[in-house]
């Protein structure tokens, strides 16, 4: 969370991540794609903002940096800050939100299976397009409970880079199925 005292020229904020504190930032969310990231352009009242990261894996820490750009272009860096989601047990099944979405290199999957007993599950991950055709199989394999992440770079199982467009992430583990939408832009 962060507040503005007052706002001048003020387009929207960027929010960066990296796993180290002098490391290498990707940007995680935008004004351009996230609504609540959008700058107020100029305001002379307090401006509250916040943005939840809901990419991240338990006990890992994050450091981010705001990046504040204004209406002709200047970006202004704030930060870094550093954040350690708390380990706790994972009890069910979840397929989260990819990231980054919209993407145009890799975007990362992560999703969660619970302990139960060491036993392996069967696990599913696919893409299809917006026709409901496979594109790709990203996982299909025996998995024990844990947290897991995979990329997929906007390639077809052959190889072939796919058109921009929409496409969803399916994933089954025995009764279980989760569907995410994905939006690939070239």
């Amino acid at each position: 969370m962060w507040l503005t005292e007052l706002e001048v020229s003020n387009r929207g904020f960027i929010v960066e991540r990296s796993l180290q504190s002098s490391g290498s930032y990707r940007e995680i969310a935008s004004y351009m794609t996230d609504i609540e990231l959008q700058g107020q352009d100029n305001s002379e009242r307090p401006v509250s903002y916040s943005f939840v990261d809901n990419s991240v894996q338990n006990n890992t820490t994050y450091f981010y940096r705001l990046v504040g750009v204004s209406g002709q272009g200047n970006a202004t860096e704030h930060g870094p800050v550093a954040a350690t989601p708390p380990k706790t047990e994972i009890s069910e099944f979840r397929l989260f939100p990819s990231f980054p979405n919209p993407f145009n290199g890799p975007t990362t999957i992560k999703f969660e299976l619970p302990r139960s007993n060491e036993t392996l599950m069967s696990v599913d991950l696919r893409i299809y397009n917006s026709l409901g055709q496979l594109v790709t199989m990203l996982i299909q394999d025996n998995l024990s409970g844990g947290a897991y992440e995979v990329q997929w770079n906007g390639q077809d199982s052959r190889g072939l880079e796919q058109a921009s467009g929409m496409y969803f992430a399916r994933m089954l583990v025995g009764n279980y199925a989760a569907t995410q939408k994905l939006i690939l832009l070239r």
